[in-house]
């Protein structure tokens, strides 16, 4: 008997997620008077829910932060890369780490 084993979500970092997507993770500096905030996103990606796609970002009071928040929020999600485009691609995240930090999310996306 044949048998074919897949592993479902297993986690992998942010850095080599985007590696593997051709993405590049931007990071914006907000100044408001003295306090400052950070943003972190894929300016190509977008979350689907249904037929709907929304942009998705990380916030925090540091660009790590930002960053960590953005992994949480991608993982286990179903994302478009390039919607709109010939090269436009759907994924399902799996769940995704930050250099110190494993990712907390555990669903599986449904493509």
């Amino acid at each position: 008997m044949k048998i074919i084993r897949k592993h479902r979500n297993r986690p992998i970092s942010l850095e080599k997620f985007a590696d593997q997507h051709g993405l590049t993770l931007e990071v914006n500096i907000y100044h408001r008077g003295e306090k400052v905030f950070y943003t972190a996103w894929f300016p190509r990606v977008e979350l689907s829910e249904g037929c709907v796609l929304r942009s998705c970002l990380g916030s925090g009071d540091s660009e790590a932060e930002a960053i960590r928040d953005y992994t949480q929020r991608l993982s286990g999600q179903k994302l478009v890369i390039d919607g709109g485009r010939r090269t436009r691609k759907e994924v399902c995240a799996p769940t995704l780490t930050v250099k110190g930090q494993r990712g907390t999310v555990d669903t599986e996306c449904q493509p």
